[in-house]
C-alpha cells in the first residue's frame, strides 16, 4: 500500500513578517508623534512668555508715559506761572531774587488699608484738599454691598462757594478741573475698582496685571513693594488728572471703565445737575454689575446707561 503523502507545513501567513514591520513603524510614529508635540509644547510655551513679557513692558511703557505727561503738564503750569509773576514784579519793578526756590511738585497722597483679611482699599487724597484724612467710612448700598467708600457727602457739602452752586453763571468745564472735583471722581472710581485690588497687585511684581489702564493700576506701580495697613506714596496729581482725560481713548465695546462712567456722568450732566444722594444710588446700583475679565473692571454700557437713566428720574 503506497504510503500517504505527508502533511506539508503551513505556509507562514503572507505578510507575516510585516506585522513586525509596521509595529516598528508605529513605534517610530509615536516617537515622532510625541517628539513634535513636545515641540509644540515648548512653543506654546515660548509663546505665553513672550505674550506676558510683551504686556508687563507694554503696562511699564504706559506707566513711564503717565510719569512724563504729569511732568509736562506740571512744567508748563509752572512756566506759565513763572512768567506771569514774572510780569508782574517788572511791572512793579521789583528786582527779581537771585536764588528761587523751586516749587513742589503737586502730588496725591495714596494710602493702602487693610484688616489682613478681605476687606482692602486704597485712599487718595487730592493736593489743596483738607479734608481726605476723615474719608475712611464704609457705606453699606441698598442692595446689601459695602464698600469701603470715601464720604461724598462730608466734602461736597462743604464746597460753599457760591460761585460753584447751581444757578450761578461759573463755568462748569473749569470746575471740573478743581481739586474737590477730581477728588470725588477719584473716589468714586476706587470704589468700583475695589474688587480688582486683590489681583491688580500680584506677588510676583514681575508678572503683568493687566490692570495699567485702571486707577488703581496707576496708583499701584509707584507703590512700595512691602504693602501693609496704613502704607502710604504719593502719586503725582496731574497723573490722575490725565486718567481721565484719556480714558475715552479706550474703546471696549459694549463695555466702560468706572473712570469712563464717572466722565460720562460729568459731560451728560454736569456734578451740579446731579444731586449727591442720586449719585451715591448711581454708584451703589453700579456696584453687583462691576466685573472684571482679568483687564480692569468694567460694567455692560447698556447696563450703566439704564442705571443712570433712572437715577437721573
Amino acid at each position: 500500500m503506497a504510503g500517504s503523502p505527508e502533511t506539508a507545513e503551513p505556509d507562514p501567513q503572507p505578510g507575516g513578517g510585516g506585522h513586525y514591520r509596521r509595529a516598528a513603524q508605529d513605534g517610530k510614529s509615536k516617537t515622532a508623534y510625541d517628539r513634535r508635540r513636545e515641540q509644540v509644547r515648548r512653543a506654546q510655551k515660548k509663546h505665553r512668555e513672550r505674550h506676558e513679557n510683551r504686556c508687563r513692558a507694554l503696562e511699564d511703557e504706559l506707566h513711564r508715559l503717565y510719569g512724563l505727561l504729569a511732568e509736562a503738564d506740571e512744567l508748563q503750569g509752572l512756566r506759565y506761572e513763572n512768567e506771569v509773576l514774572r510780569d508782574i514784579m517788572i511791572r512793579h519793578s521789583i528786582p527779581l531774587p537771585v536764588g528761587m526756590k523751586p516749587q513742589r511738585p503737586s502730588l496725591a497722597e495714596v494710602t493702602f488699608f487693610t484688616d489682613d483679611g478681605h476687606h482692602q482699599f486704597l485712599q487718595v487724597k487730592m493736593p489743596e484738599y483738607d479734608h481726605g484724612s476723615s474719608h475712611t467710612a464704609s457705606q453699606p448700598c441698598a442692595n446689601g454691598h459695602e464698600l469701603a467708600y470715601p464720604d461724598m457727602h462730608a466734602p461736597l457739602g462743604r464746597l460753599g462757594n457760591p460761585q460753584l452752586q447751581m444757578g450761578q453763571a461759573s463755568d462748569e468745564s473749569s470746575y471740573a478741573h478743581t481739586p474737590n472735583f477730581i477728588q470725588m471722581g477719584v473716589d468714586f472710581v476706587l470704589s468700583l475698582e475695589r474688587p480688582c485690588l486683590f489681583h491688580t497687585r500680584a506677588p510676583d511684581t514681575d508678572e503683568p496685571s493687566g490692570h495699567a489702564m485702571s486707577m488703581q493700576g496707576m496708583l499701584l506701580a509707584r507703590a512700595p513693594e512691602d504693602l501693609h495697613d496704613q502704607t502710604a506714596w504719593e502719586v503725582p496729581a496731574q497723573q490722575l488728572a490725565k486718567l481721565f482725560e484719556l480714558s475715552g481713548s479706550l474703546g471696549l465695546e459694549g463695555y466702560i471703565t468706572p473712570v469712563q462712567a464717572w466722565n460720562r456722568i460729568n459731560s451728560r450732566l454736569g456734578f451740579p445737575h446731579l444731586p449727591l444722594e442720586k449719585l451715591e444710588a448711581l454708584r451703589c446700583a453700579m456696584v453687583p454689575y462691576v466685573k472684571c475679565y482679568g483687564f480692569g473692571a468694567l460694567i455692560e454700557e447698556q447696563i450703566f446707561e439704564d442705571l443712570l437713566e433712572e437715577a437721573c428720574k
